[in-house]
């Protein structure tokens, strides 16, 4: 089986979780993108597609569950 190079979305309001989470992404091999909110992930989301979503229930404004919600 070939490995393949995932794009993945890391979504947190804390500055280090994002960076330590894409440090960790890109080693294991795969892109990471980052958002600081989830208005911003939305945007995101709405621009390209990735192969998965890291995010962060407790954020402030717009929650990750809200988030959710919103994906569907």
């Amino acid at each position: 089986m070939e490995n393949s190079i995932a794009t993945i979305l890391i979504v947190d309001d804390d500055d280090l979780n994002r960076e330590l989470l894409a440090q960790l992404v890109k080693k294991m091999g795969h892109q990471a993108a980052a958002a600081d909110n989830g208005r911003s992930a939305l945007a995101m989301l709405m621009s390209r597609t990735y192969d998965l979503v890291l995010l962060d229930i407790m954020m402030p404004d717009m929650d990750g569950w809200e988030v959710c919600r919103r994906l569907r």
